[in-house]
């Protein structure tokens, strides 16, 4: 008896042993067989309590290698971000040049159905109110597009440019605007503007020196200038746009397109680095720098 209490004050002492031929299930699993025969207690003391501590230990970072991961990362930021945004708004000028193609190709099928002339691009309705090419007025900066001239060519999928972004004035949101005063009208022919806004004469096709160089529409906005009366800084939805011998420094060809603009508020002008999409007479749809659109193309 006192032998078998020194042996068990042992091992309370030196933690739980292994006996002899026992199963530890521990050695057992990753040291099979040699463990089943009874000959891991001295080894697994030794050697796998060791490694199971070990196991357990955790390191910390150290601040060099955090500042190390830290610019790692800022490098692939500004590597990745500027790309990011690069491919987005190349993205958004596709969509965009693709939906000017499918309204060249409503305009064409309405001007296929109306003995090969223009629609009007505005006129006082019967109420009083305006209809254009996009839609019928119901009230202040409002328009209903059913009423619009192209509507019932366009399926009832007006076309839209992802980056229109602005307030409600004279258009459908779709952020495109029709060569009104020489295709939908001949105002800007003549250069008389008596009647406004009732147009009257649309260009027949058959008056078109260039149909593939002819701009039917174009990306647009009204910028309220701030050097204008009444003139908020802030940019409108416009359904129309007009040769640039009447921009006044203030185009409402809209270049918004991989591009930045710059308002100049003592020098009276607004200037941009990125381009506008075009849609000719002959339904063919492009990208156009500021500079490369001039007034021969907006002509009869």
């Amino acid at each position: 008896m006192p032998a078998a209490n020194h042996a068990n004050t042992g091992a309370s002492a030196g933690g739980p042993r292994t006996q002899k031929g026992a199963h530890d299930p521990f050695a057992t699993k990753y040291y099979g067989n040699y463990a089943s025969e009874g000959r891991t207690s001295h080894f697994s003391r030794s050697f796998v309590r060791p490694i199971r501590k070990e196991f357990m230990k955790r390191r910390g970072f150290t601040l060099v290698e955090l500042m190390t991961v830290l610019a790692i990362l800022a490098i692939l930021y500004a590597i990745a971000v500027p790309a990011f945004i690069a491919t987005k708004a190349a993205a958004q000028s596709m969509v965009s040049v693709n939906g000017l193609k499918e309204l060249g190709e409503c305009t064409n099928m309405y001007i296929a159905d109306s003995d090969d002339t223009a629609p009007l691009a505005m006129y006082n309705g019967q109420n009083g109110m305006l209809v254009a090419w996009f839609g019928a007025q119901t009230g202040p900066a409002q328009f209903d597009p059913q009423g619009g001239l192209l509507y019932p060519y366009e399926k009832g999928h007006p076309s839209m440019d992802p980056t229109a972004h602005f307030q409600p004035w004279i258009g459908d949101g779709s952020g495109y605007g029709y060569n009104w005063g020489y295709i939908g009208s001949d105002f800007n022919y003549y250069s008389v503007y008596f009647g406004f806004p009732n147009c009257q004469n649309p260009a027949n096709m058959s008056q078109l020196t260039g149909p593939a160089t002819t701009i039917l529409f174009a990306t647009s906005s009204y910028f309220s200038a701030p050097w204008l009366p009444g003139g908020t800084g802030t940019y409108y939805d416009f359904g129309f746009v007009d040769p640039p011998h009447l921009w006044n420094g203030n185009p409402d060809v809209d270049f918004r397109h991989q591009g930045l603009k710059t308002v100049d508020v003592r020098g009276k002008t607004v200037t941009s680095t990125g381009h506008a999409n075009v849609v000719r007479c002959d339904g063919s749809a492009k990208p156009m720098k500021w500079g490369q659109i001039t007034d021969v193309m907006f002509t009869r």
